[in-house]
């Protein structure tokens, strides 16, 4: 691998093994040409002389996929990763001071650990079903298919529950319709626990909170990276600190309208990367890439463009003072509606990312050329398209 200066990130190979098992990280026996998967712990780059290496997170190296920082700004990468550990840590160590809360959290993060797994293994079948030929000689879009799923299936559940709390006769979507309301029962009521009030909001909040500590923690370690590794990153760190915070300082009711505009424009996010991988695109004759991208352009517009900022981001700012009880609880609320609008920055940037891919199709790029050029990118992995490009040629 160094050899060939190919940059990559310590990861799983499919190797033929015939030499000096002295570079790999556990034994293997030579006695005869085998293949065996094995951990190449290879750096994402080839380290100059004098140089040193920033990649420390070797504690979770034998499980992770991508346990050194992304070569392009390691800095960075471990900053985000710092912050968003930290942040965990503080939200923990918080919610514990609540035994029932904290087993409530560990039993979540159990079971959704467990889902992920199952939901990527169930996968499999169906998309070595769906997946068009052409798709499946290239092993990673079965893979990316498979890690794409388990987000699609969390959206729909998610997005569901949402609609439910919402809907419930003591609420009638008024925090939906009437977010800026004081009034006993309103978005912004403060003259309740918002958390120890309303039991299912309390149970659904904390199930959130695991799903996002999980997906933080899978972008920076499992998940492929791609064009958009860091503004993704920022986002999840984003609102692993929105929900963590808007826990602890009781205003769950927005974190709720905030959650249910995210969760639901995702769900055509996942249908879209799930059929750009399964190759269900114009060349194939299928067109679903291209549906969907049209309705998720839509989507994505109306609810992260237009109602996210009119129906969250103003309200919370406008609500601050009237709902705040202490300093701290102010200050805070100031800070939670930071992040809210960093949010609405990131909306844009991705807007643009999928006018880009919108040019391209219209000026007859295929969908899967056009999500690779603008999304996909090289990666710093065995993604990689040049290295996929030529397997397929030599499987041809």
């Amino acid at each position: 691998l160094q050899t060939q200066q190919l940059e990559i990130a310590p990861a799983w190979f499919e190797v033929e093994l015939s030499g000096s098992a002295s570079e790999f990280r556990r034994p293997i026996d030579f006695s005869r040409r085998t293949r065996q998967r094995v951990l190449v712990m290879a750096p994402s780059r080839p380290i100059r002389k004098g140089e040193k290496r920033v990649d420390s997170w070797r504690f979770i190296a034998p499980i992770a996929r991508y346990p050194a920082a992304h070569s392009e700004n390691p800095n960075l990468d471990n900053a985000l990763t710092i912050v968003t550990l930290t942040w965990i840590a503080l939200i923990f160590v918080s919610v514990r001071a609540d035994p029932l809360r904290w087993v409530e959290l560990l039993e979540y993060t159990v079971v959704f650990v467990a889902f992920v797994a199952g939901c990527k293994k169930f996968f499999v079948r169906i998309g070595k079903a769906i997946i068009t030929e052409k798709n499946l000689r290239a092993p990673r879009n079965l893979r990316k298919f498979c890690d794409q799923s388990w987000q699609l299936v969390i959206h729909i559940f998610m997005t569901a529950a949402e609609i439910y709390l919402l809907g419930r006769d003591s609420v009638k979507w008024s925090w939906y319709y009437e977010p800026s309301s004081l009034e006993p029962g309103g978005m912004w009521d403060n003259r309740v626990d918002q958390a120890e009030d309303d039991p299912e909001l309390r149970s659904f909040y904390l199930a959130q909170l695991v799903v996002w500590v999980v997906t933080a923690v899978s972008h920076r370690f499992f998940d492929s990276r791609h064009k958009d590794y860091f503004v993704m990153y920022s986002h999840h760190v984003a609102t692993v600190m929105l929900i963590g915070g808007s826990y602890l300082l009781g205003s769950l009711r927005i974190g709720l309208l905030v959650l249910f505009l995210h969760d639901a424009s995702d769900v055509f996010v996942d249908l879209l990367k799930m059929t750009n991988y399964a190759g269900l695109d114009a060349d194939a004759g299928y067109y679903l890439t291209e549906i969907v991208f049209v309705v998720q352009l839509g989507t994505w517009a109306y609810s992260r463009l237009y109602i996210y900022p009119l129906m969250a981001v103003i309200p919370a700012w406008n609500s601050v003072a009237p709902f705040s009880t202490n300093n701290f609880q102010l200050a805070g609320l100031y800070l939670m509606d930071s992040f809210l609008t960093f949010l609405v920055v990131l909306h844009i940037w991705w807007y643009f990312l999928f006018c880009r891919i919108l040019y391209r199709l219209v000026t007859a790029e295929s969908a899967h050329d056009a999500g690779r050029e603008e999304y996909e990118g090289d990666s710093h992995s065995e993604d990689d398209e040049h290295s996929d490009e030529a397997n397929d040629s030599k499987d041809k």
